[in-house]
């Protein structure tokens, strides 16, 4: 795994864990059907002093769109919504899908992340701490990733 992949799947996963303790993201919310429009919601969830704002957007066919901005802009709100918001959202952008189907939950391709990350920020990024069982209860981030790295 990369940085940029590490970056993207750590806050993707600390991000959804935080949305679903907030009661944001309904890991039981039935499927939004294709003629009805997808709802989204917004929600903080500073990580490490990073202020963090998210977006979770209504399931279907079992799979939803997470979205977060670290180190927001003033117009956050209007870009976190967007697959590619790179620096408009913030100094990091990042977008994944959840996917529920076959009764594990689980982040979408996270080897092929949509991560923007402005340089400044890398390094500062790199310096987190892995998830803990506490922080990541669903088990999002993959836990022999975890060990793999551990020393």
């Amino acid at each position: 795994m990369n940085q940029r992949e590490h970056i993207c799947l750590l806050l993707l996963a600390y991000t959804a864990n935080e949305g679903f303790r907030k009661g944001m993201i309904d890991l039981t919310a039935p499927d939004c059907g294709l003629s009805e429009e997808r709802q989204s919601v917004l929600f903080d969830a500073p990580f490490n002093g990073i202020p963090i704002r998210a977006c979770f957007t209504d399931w279907r066919n079992d799979v939803a769109e997470i979205s977060l901005a670290a180190w927001p802009s003033d117009e956050v709100d209007r870009w976190v919504k967007s697959g590619n918001a790179k620096h408009n959202a913030g100094e990091v952008a990042a977008f994944g899908w959840l996917d529920r189907s076959g009764g594990k939950l689980r982040i979408q391709n996270p080897f092929d992340p949509s991560v923007f990350i402005s340089k400044h920020r890398r390094s500062e990024l790199l310096k987190l701490p892995r998830l803990t069982d506490l922080e990541d209860p669903l088990h999002l981030y993959p836990r022999y990733l975890s060990l793999s790295s551990a020393t």
